[in-house]
């Protein structure tokens, strides 16, 4: 390893280990991680490596917004603009067949099996639907695999070399002290823009108690809650992000973790029962099947919203999405 590059290192090691990051060092280790993901799927556009190149890009765009809360950075916005501009395209067509694969993977597991079923009945005709179903994603995965591919070998190169622009950019700027920030400090600007940007979405400040959030929040459409969701998932890479060993980091990615995944949990439902709906009709037994499941993880949802809008932390544990591995 390069003199200057172990020296980077240490200083990153030292600086963390005292619940304290370089702010030159937020950007690191996700530009690494991604460069490698895109390398990775543009080999093989497998389940895991294409989960992990999606989830880079999320994770890149989470580095990208907590990097422009912190006080007097460096002026970076076109170098961040152009990166953040080339990312979108990469995770939107890794996106597509991550999707794919969630859906896949959810049909198999909530499908009735063979041998559980009669010919005829309501679980064969359920399970024939799933099938359908099944044969008609495996097709289109094969076919958006392919757009995938052909994006990382167009988009990738640039990329790369747009973050490190950006990178170069941070990295370079003040001659003096480095800037340096605590897990307190950068846990505090995380819970800010997660506050400013849900009441934009909400149009309203802090319901005043459980039972009128429960009631408000019921009534927003699913767009306002998608919203919501992508907004805690930014918050939760954003913490988990912070330096490590942190309790303030640990317990802020564990609240925003519960609110993304019973909104992921309701948005997977949710895009499956259209998927189900497009191709075998709205009344069709299947998405009825995935309509039930979908309002179940609907009111889970807004359960955790209101916990979080009014207690500001939460008082249950939601269960991992076992599809969201």
């Amino acid at each position: 390893m390069p003199k200057r590059r172990l020296w980077r290192a240490c200083i990153y090691t030292l600086v963390s280990s005292s619940r304290h990051i370089l702010a030159s060092s937020l950007l690191d280790n996700q530009i690494q991680t991604l460069e490698s993901a895109m390398l990775v799927a543009q080999t093989s556009a497998d389940k895991s490596p294409v989960h992990r190149l999606r989830t880079s890009t999320r994770r890149m765009e989470a580095q990208l917004v907590l990097v422009s809360l912190l006080p007097a950075m460096p002026e970076h916005t076109d170098q961040a603009n152009e990166v953040q501009r080339l990312l979108r395209r990469v995770r939107r067509a890794a996106a597509t067949v991550r999707d794919m694969d969630v859906q896949i993977d959810m049909i198999e597991a909530d499908m009735p099996d063979s041998a559980a079923v009669h010919t005829g009945t309501h679980g064969d005709q359920v399970r024939k639907e799933a099938q359908k179903l099944l044969k008609k994603l495996h097709k289109k995965r094969s076919r958006e695999t392919t757009e995938l591919t052909g994006t990382l070998k167009t988009e990738s190169k640039d990329l790369a070399e747009a973050m490190r622009a950006l990178q170069s950019v941070i990295q370079g700027a003040p001659t003096g002290r480095p800037h340096t920030f605590s897990a307190l400090e950068l846990s505090e600007q995380v819970q800010n823009w997660f506050a400013a940007r849900a009441r934009v979405v909400l149009h309203a400040d802090r319901h005043p108690d459980r039972a009128h959030a429960l009631q408000r929040l019921q009534h927003l459409d699913e767009t306002t809650l998608h919203d919501l969701r992508k907004i805690a998932k930014q918050c939760r890479y954003m913490a988990e992000s912070l330096p490590e060993g942190s309790p303030e980091a640990r317990k802020l990615a564990q609240r925003f973790e519960y609110l993304q995944e019973s909104g992921g949990t309701w948005h997977d439902w949710l895009t499956l029962e259209c998927t189900a709906a497009r191709v075998l009709g709205k009344k069709s037994p299947i998405a009825e099947r995935y309509r039930n499941h979908r309002n179940a993880a609907l009111a889970e949802f807004h359960l955790q919203l209101a916990l979080e809008f009014t207690t500001g932390k939460h008082g249950l544990r939601t269960a991992k999405h076992p599809y969201r591995a």
